[in-house]
Formats: structure tokens, C-alpha cells, sequence
């Protein structure tokens, strides 16, 4: 059936009823079949450009139910199509050489030996516009399809977008007109090329001898007529070299990049403390709001109160300075019915008739509770301290809203808090703006006429906790953050060692798979990192109704589906959306000395690691095994391998507990071993003065613990530092009085650590009475106005 077909069926067969009475699921389902034979991408805007005459909620219950039976999620990619993004749609696009070119998978002789490009590369090669360069690049795509789908999909459009700028600059009809020992020079010395990004510019030299040298390895592996027929879709290979080295743009722009990012990193790395901190309170803050909401969503359920319902709680918020703040923050909550109703009375009418049917939103059964923000009012001192996050939503900083006004107000807040970047922050599904369209509309017109403020507490709650995971694993372990995706309520990735050490103690264990390996690596954590990945698992089970987490794909292909603890809605959390969690979690706390905020980014933490490693003099090959990185040899050795990591075995359910003095008699060569090496040693399975070292390899502080990055300091070890502080001071006298200047100098440093480390356990001991918080819920009466 063809689309015109469809579309002409369903008029027929709906002829003289009501514009948003439902269209029966059979005949959706066959508009949708057309549209997906015809390569197109079935979703309720494309179907309303063919069905005007319907209104949206005609169509889209049996769009869902088309989708159901195809077994596509919500929000499934347009690739997802075969004849989008299967390889005979490819084939179709290319030109007849390279639909059978020898060696890939169009290869006539192919036994399963080459893949075809991923669905989602397919999809983005058919975009390409130019014949020619679509040619070449789909050519390159076979050729490195075992690269896998987002390394393949990065390399097409950071290869694709500059030169077809450059053939559209200079008229060019053909990616084969492009002369690189001329146009390439010039963009080098910045004579041509001006389109392009300075990265771009930087960038396309690299680019197009990675292209051509790919082409040429790849001829030399056919026969000569093989070659002739494939040849002319090689790209032509830059023979004068030399000459674009004396420009070196692609090295002006690394260094650039290199600069700002110590800039940043030089802020970061020295509060890595006051980090941790403010990560932690704002996390119980975001906690206590969630609470409470749903303590009052209970009680309205419970009790079938009326609604709006009107209520507060009070709180006590540990703030940087030291001095905490007492409050009450004012709330509201509505349903659908309640708060049409008083959008209506205050002028906003929409979806009448739902109302009055107590259909849709409105049926009781669909029934959701809405969370209104009121305020935040002081108790005793005159001082409060309001979410942090209120002015991200204020001025549109997840809403890729594009009128003028929208835009204008989003740079003016970006440029106020001296964000480099003007771009939306990237936010996952259901993530921090998670409500549907029509009961949003409502509350658009409430906040944008009337001042009103709504808060999404469950994934503001959401957000701020999987932030606070990433903080903490990488702050203490040095992680990436594709090795912190990977953490999973799995046997293999987090274990507990038992009856460890001279004390027969417990310890545990994270393992990843690091970046360029296949086997999982130790990353080792403190107890209050363990206590977060505990909240988080108890709030997903919470959220999922499960006992064990859903199994959810990994956003990159290398690792399998699991029950990964970053997930929403049935998807693993990418890293854009866990980079704008990291953002609105610590927005406005690290500040530099320009008083603007630094741009957060996962990478930033990981760098912040290493430079505090680097601070201490630790050599680069010792960071390299620390931070597990694969192309630093490890020269030399301070201590053998050991593991640590204090966890309380009875809060987390989903690990794999592992009797080591029961397994070193089982195998004596490898745990028992383990366990003789460790005891008494500097290293992961050792407590060291005022904390944890949770150093997975070898001690890069050559034993001083005090100052160094891996010690996870312990509030209840304060004394341990109070006194190594004391002796510190006593030798700062002695070496003065003996005129050992080095040795003063030194001592001094000790001091210095040994402040910074109280200062930390200080704030730990804050956050730790601020988690402790109980909070109680108070009925108000209902306001007027608003």
C-alpha cells in the first residue's frame, strides 16, 4: 500500500466524524507501513503533515500501538528503519562500483568475513548531499566498518563537513576537483577556508591524509583491475607536506585548548575537597525535596484530600561558609484537573473537552501529581538558601526553545556566569524536563504570565544523584567516565572482599573495563563513594519497582547491555546527558579567579585527578598505571599491586561477597599471595594515617600519605592528623633554630596538608549531619492569588 493509499483510507473510513475522535490502529498501522517502506520516518508530526484535517490526539494512540507491535522504543532512531539505515538503502545511493567494491560487504565473494556499517553511519552517508563526496566517504565507511559505529559516525562528519565546505566556498562540483597541495596549503596559512572553524581548519590536513592513506592501503590489497575500477573515488593524496608544516595550525589550536583546560584544571584540582562537598549537600537538598513531595503525594492519596494542597517543610542547609542556614521551603501540590482549573481562572484555556470527559490527563486512573515551588522562607536568622538550580530553569538552559527572546535571555545568563559555551546543555528523555507537552502547556502559561514556579523533584533528585555518583568515583578513583557507565548491579563489576588483612576485614572492589582493554581493571573506592552507589541503587529500585535493575544498553557498542546503575526510562545515561548532570549539580560552585563559573565536564575531574598526582611529583608513568592508561609504561615501582576499600557488606545486595581467607586456601598462588604482600604495606588493602588509601597499584606520595590525592580522609581519624601537625610544627622550630631552611620549607608543606585535610574531614562531618537531616511535613492553608 502506498502512502497517497492510506491517507485515502482513512478519509474514507472516518468521513463525517469528529476531527479528534481516535483513527482505528489498523489503518494508522498502515500509514506508518507506508511511510517506513518509503524510507521515511514514521513519528505524529510526519503523520499530521499527511493527515491536516486530524487533530494529534486522533493519531496518537495508534501511532503507539504501531510502534508497540514494530518493537520500537519511544524513542527510536530514524536509522532503526532498514530502509533508512540497512545496507542495501546504501546500496541504493551509491554509485554501482562501490554497491559490489571488493573486500567489503558488498563484496560479491562475501562469507561473513565484512559488515556493513552501522545502521546509524548508513543513515548519516544517505544525508550527504554531493554524489562524489558521499561516494568517498561511503567507500571509507566499508573499508573501516570493525571500528565500530560512534568511532566511524565521529570520523564521517569531522571528515565530511569541512571539505564539503570547502567545495561549496570554492564552487566546486567535485570532491576529486579539490587540488590538497593547493587548497589545503591555503587553508593551512589561513588564506582559504574561511567557513570553517578554526578546529575545522586545524583539522582537515589530518583529515584528508587519514582519508587517503586509508584509500591507499586499501588498493594495495586488490588486484590491479580491481583497483582501476575503484581508484576513482580515492581521494587525491597531499605530496608537498613540508610546506604545511610551517604553519602547524592543527598545534596552535591544541596548545590554545591545552591552556584553557590547565586553566580550569588548576581551579579544579585544588578544591577537589570543597567539590566533594558541595556535591554532597546539594545532593541531600535535592533529596530532601523529593521527600518530601512524595510524602505529601502519599498523604493526598491516602487521605483523598483535596487539591491544590498546600504544605512546607523544614530544613537546616550546610552552606560553603560554614554556618548553616535554617528554613522552610514553601510547596504546592496540583494534578491535571487542579491546575486547568486555575489556569483557566486565570485566563489560559486548553483541552476543554478532555476536561469535561475526565479523559486523557484528566481520566482518574492516569492521575499524577505536580510539585508547585512557593518559596523559601528564613527561620531565626534573616539569611536562606534557595535551590541552587532555579535560575538554570528561569532562563532556559535545558530548552532548546528558538524564539528570539528564549535565545537572548540564555546568552545573557551564560555570558552573567561567564559559560564559554552558548549551547543548550544536552539532557537525556524524561531527565530534568520530564513533562508531557499538553500539561506543560498549562504550566508554561502559569510560569511565564503569573511568576509561577514548577519543579520536577523526581528528576531533579535523579539528576543531582547520578552527578553526586560521578563525583565521587572520579575524585577518588581517577576514572573515566565511560568506566564510571560501566558500574552495574553485576557480580563481575562490583565485588567484597571479606576476612582481608591482619584485622579480617572487608573491602571492596570496583571492576571496569579501561579504555583500550578487554579485561576489567581494580578501581578502588572509599566508604562514603560506597554509600552513594547504595542511594543510588535504592533509588532506582524505588523508581523501577524491581529488586534487580532493569539490563540496559551501554552507550557504546564495546560493552554489552547490563543493569547499569546510570540509567532512566529504560535507557543507560550518555555522556552528554551525565556532563550537564555533572553542570547543574555544581552550578556556581567552583568558581575561578575571574569569579565565573568553570564549565564541569567528567574529563575536567579525571584531569583534576592527575594534576593533583602531578602536584606531588608523582613520575607520568605512576599516573599511567594509577589512572590506567595503556601507552605509559610503568618503570618503576614503590609497592607491589594491592586492593582496598572499606564497604559495609550489609547495604549493597547486588555484589558477589568472596571469602578471601577462605579462597587463599583454594588458591594460594593468587589471593593467598595477595594477602601476605598486602598486610603492613603501602597500598590498597591498607589504612594510613588520617584516612583510606584507596591507590589501586603503587604509593605515588613515596608514603606521604598526608597531602596525597588517593587518601580518602576519615572524620573519626582527626587526631591522627592533629598530632602529626603538632610534631610538624615542633621540627618547623627546631629546623629554624638550626637554620636547615629545606627542611623548614618541607615542614611547612606538612602543615599546609595537614590544615587542608582537617578542613576536609570538617566538611565531611557537615555533609554527614546534613544527610541525617529528618524532615516533617506541614499542612498550610490554601493561599490566595497564586
Amino acid at each position: 500500500m502506498t502512502i497517497d493509499e492510506a491517507v485515502t483510507r482513512i478519509k474514507s473510513a472516518t468521513a463525517g466524524t469528529n476531527k479528534s475522535k481516535p483513527v482505528a490502529d489498523e489503518l494508522i498501522a498502515d500509514l506508518c507501513d507506508a511511510l517506513w517502506n518509503a524510507a521515511e520516518y514514521p513519528q505524529i508530526q510526519l503523520l499530521r503533515e499527511h493527515l491536516p484535517f486530524f487533530h494529534e490526539r486522533a493519531i496518537t494512540a495508534g501511532f503507539h500501538a504501531w510502534r508497540k507491535l514494530r518493537g520500537l522504543h519511544l524513542h527510536y532512531p530514524r536509522w532503526a528503519n532498514p530502509f533508512i539505515g540497512g545496507p542495501m538503502a546504501l546500496a541504493a545511493r551509491v554509485s554501482p562500483e562501490i554497491a559490489t567494491a571488493p573486500l567489503t560487504f558488498f563484496d560479491p565473494a562475501n562469507d561473513g568475513r565484512w559488515s556493513p556499517p552501522h545502521p546509524k553511519v548508513v543513515a548519516y552517508l544517505a544525508s550527504i548531499a554531493n554524489q562524489s563526496l558521499r561516494d568517498s566517504m561511503a567507500l571509507y565507511s566499508l573499508i573501516k566498518s570493525s571500528l565500530g559505529d560512534q568511532p566511524l559516525y565521529c570520523r564521517l562528519s569531522s571528515y565530511a563537513v569541512p571539505i564539503r565546505k570547502l567545495m561549496d566556498e570554492n564552487g566546486l562540483s567535485s570532491v576529486h576537483d579539490i587540488d590538497p597541495d593547493d587548497l589545503l596549503l591555503r587553508v593551512s596559512e589561513r588564506t582559504a577556508g574561511s567557513t570553517l572553524t578554526l578546529n575545522q581548519q586545524s583539522a582537515i590536513v589530518l583529515g584528508w591524509n587519514t582519508l587517503a592513506n586509508a584509500f591507499l592501503e586499501y588498493g594495495e590489497c586488490l588486484s590491479e583491475p580491481q583497483r582501476q575500477d575503484i581508484a576513482r573515488f580515492f581521494l587525491r593524496p597531499v605530496q608537498k607536506r613540508y610546506r604545511m608544516h610551517r604553519s602547524r595550525p592543527s598545534i596552535v589550536v591544541r596548545d590554545s585548548a591545552r591552556r584553557s583546560v590547565k586553566a580550569k584544571t588548576d581551579v579544579v584540582h585544588t578544591q577537589f575537597h570543597k567539590l566533594r562537598f558541595m556535591a554532597k549537600i546539594r545532593c541531600n537538598q535535592a533529596a530532601r525535596l523529593y521527600q518530601a513531595v512524595e510524602s505529601a503525594s502519599e498523604t493526598v492519596a491516602a487521605n483523598s484530600l483535596p487539591l491544590p494542597y498546600y504544605f512546607s517543610y523544614d530544613e537546616t542547609v550546610a552552606t560553603e561558609s560554614g554556618r548553616p542556614v535554617q528554613q522552610r521551603v514553601l510547596l504546592t501540590l496540583w494534578d491535571a484537573a487542579s491546575l486547568w482549573d486555575h489556569a483557566v481562572e486565570k485566563g489560559h484555556s486548553t483541552g476543554a473537552e478532555a476536561r469535561k470527559r475526565q479523559v486523557g490527563r484528566f481520566a482518574p486512573e492516569r492521575r499524577r501529581l505536580f510539585a508547585e515551588y512557593r518559596g523559601t522562607e528564613a527561620i531565626g536568622s534573616p539569611l536562606t538558601a534557595p535551590f541552587w538550580f532555579l535560575d538554570l530553569y528561569s532562563n532556559d538552559v535545558f530548552t532548546d526553545r528558538k524564539t528570539a527572546d528564549t535565545k537572548s535571555r540564555r546568552d545573557r545568563f551564560f555570558k552573567q556566569h561567564g559559560y564559554a559555551s552558548r549551547n543548550v546543555w544536552e539532557q537525556m528523555a524524561g531527565l530534568l524536563k520530564p513533562m508531557r507537552r499538553n500539561i506543560s502547556t498549562n504550566m508554561r502559561f502559569l510560569e511565564r504570565e503569573h511568576g509561577y514556579r514548577f519543579l520536577y523533584h523526581e528528576s531533579i533528585y535523579a539528576t543531582s544523584l547520578f552527578a553526586h555518583m560521578v563525583i565521587r568515583v572520579q575524585t577518588i578513583s581517577g576514572a573515566r567516565i565511560g568506566e564510571v557507565q560501566q558500574v552495574a548491579q553485576n557480580s563481575e563489576c562490583i565485588k567484597q572482599l571479606v576476612n582481608v588483612g591482619p584485622k579480617a576485614g572487608s573491602r571492596w572492589v570496583l571492576r571496569m573495563i579501561p579504555k583500550g582493554r578487554k579485561e576489567r581493571a581494580d578501581y578502588f573506592i572509599d566508604e562514603d563513594t560506597k554509600n552513594v552507589l547504595t542511594e543510588v541503587v535504592s533509588f532506582q529500585r524505588r523508581i523501577t519497582q524491581t529488586k534487580k535493575l532493569p539490563v540496559v544498553r551501554h552507550q557504546s557498542t564495546r560493552y554489552g547491555p547490563d543493569r547499569y546503575l546510570l540509567q532512566w526510562n529504560g535507557l543507560g545515561l550518555d555522556q552528554a546527558s551525565l556532563n550537564t548532570a555533572l553542570r547543574f549539580l555544581l552550578h556556581g560552585a567552583i568558581l575561578d579567579s575571574s569569579g565565573n563559573c568553570v564549565h564541569m565536564t567528567t574529563h575536567l575531574l579525571r584531569h583534576g585527578f592527575a594534576t593533583e598526582m602531578a602536584s606531588m611529583k608523582v613520575p607520568v608513568e605512576v599516573i599511567a598505571k594509577i589512572l590506567h592508561q595503556r601507552h605509559l609504561e610503568v618503570t618503576q615501582y614503590y609497592s607491589q599491586p594491592t586492593r582496598q576499600q572499606v564497604m559495609d557488606a550489609a547495604e549493597l545486595l547486588f555484589v558477589e561477597r568472596i571469602d578471601v581467607a577462605a579462597e587463599a586456601v583454594r588458591s594460594p598462588d593468587e589471593i593467598g599471595r595477595m594477602l601476605r604482600e598486602a598486610e603492613g604495606q603501602i597500598g590498597a588493602l591498607t589504612e594510613v594515617i588520617g584516612g583510606t588509601c584507596v591507590v589501586s597499584n603503587l604509593c605515588p606520595a613515596k608514603f606521604a600519605c598526608i597531602g596525597c590525592a588517593g587518601n580518602a580522609p576519615d572524620p573519626e581519624r582527626r587526631y591522627q592528623i592533629e598530632t602529626k601537625r603538632s610534631w610538624a610544627l615542633e621540627q618547623i622550630t627546631w629546623a629554624h633554630r638550626e637554620q636547615l631552611a629545606a627542611e623548614e620549607r618541607q615542614m611547612r608543606r606538612v602543615v599546609q596538608d595537614c590544615e587542608l585535610l582537617l578542613e576536609e574531614m570538617s566538611l565531611i562531618e557537615r555533609a554527614r549531619e546534613d544527610q541525617a537531616q529528618q524532615i516533617s511535613i506541614h499542612q498550610e492553608e490554601p493561599h490566595g492569588g497564586k
